[in-house]
């Protein structure tokens, strides 16, 4: 438990970090498209700009998404091998997950779109389809542990 405690820590200093980042790419995509676009230079300097911000606005989201399914693997561990009394605290932490991933994986997605390089774009996707379902999966085990758990609790 002090291992998974550990990485946890990392975790969530990474993850905060991830908050900032999120956000400096989301205005590096505003700031991109508010680029000039009078001459063809100017065209073709705003779509190469565009383009680095929005794979870049679609990758911090896939790193939180691939960090909170390396969460939901710890999540689902402290729920087997903790404390029983605390695995209600593990259910709370994969009610958040599922949430957080979701929301990690739209940010993805939303950006997909905007990708020219069709195999990049297939990549991220698929990566984050990955990353999802792990996640979901973990906190639907973890969320099962907690269930088994209450209902044993009562008989």
């Amino acid at each position: 438990m002090k291992e998974i405690r550990v990485e946890a820590v990392r975790l969530r200093m990474r993850l905060q970090d991830l908050v900032d980042e999120d956000a400096e790419a989301y205005a590096s995509v505003i700031a991109a498209r508010r680029l000039p676009k009078g001459t063809p230079e100017e065209q073709a300097s705003r779509k190469a700009a565009v383009q680095a911000a929005v794979v870049r606005s679609a990758r911090v989201p896939l790193e939180t998404l691939q960090a909170i399914a390396v969460l939901a693997d710890m999540v689902e561990q402290a729920a087997t091998r903790g404390n029983p009394s605390c695995i209600t605290d593990a259910g709370s932490a994969a009610a958040l997950i599922r949430a957080g991933a979701n929301a990690a994986s739209w940010n993805v997605r939303i950006n997909l779109a905007s990708i020219m390089d069709e195999l990049l774009r297939d990549s991220l996707q698929e990566s984050a389809a990955r990353g999802l379902a792990r996640a979901v999966e973990c906190a639907g085990r973890t969320e099962s542990l907690v269930e088994a758990h209450l209902t044993r609790s009562r008989e």
